[in-house]
């Protein structure tokens, strides 16, 4: 639902600025649910749908708990 909701918003000059939150959250979502296949399937997407997203302090962050998870080093996550 967040996905679709943020594509939405990318419709809109308005309300573009807003979707990296919801694309933030849905990657968080994967993330929970124990696929970070799909998580890092998703950010991929999402950084091509919102090229704002990239470099982002959300994005570092997702994209350092994605490495932690498929290394399954907790260390590369608490490191940055």
């Amino acid at each position: 639902i967040l996905e679709n909701v943020a594509d939405k918003y990318m419709q809109n000059k308005l309300t573009a600025p807003s979707a990296k939150e919801l694309y933030f959250k849905a990657v968080l979502l994967f993330l929970a649910n124990g696929d970070e296949v799909g998580a890092d399937q998703a950010l991929k997407r999402y950084l091509n749908n919102d090229p704002t997203f990239f470099q982002t302090r959300q994005q570092k962050f997702v994209q350092s708990i994605i490495a932690s998870v498929k290394e399954q080093n907790l260390g590369l996550f608490s490191n940055e």
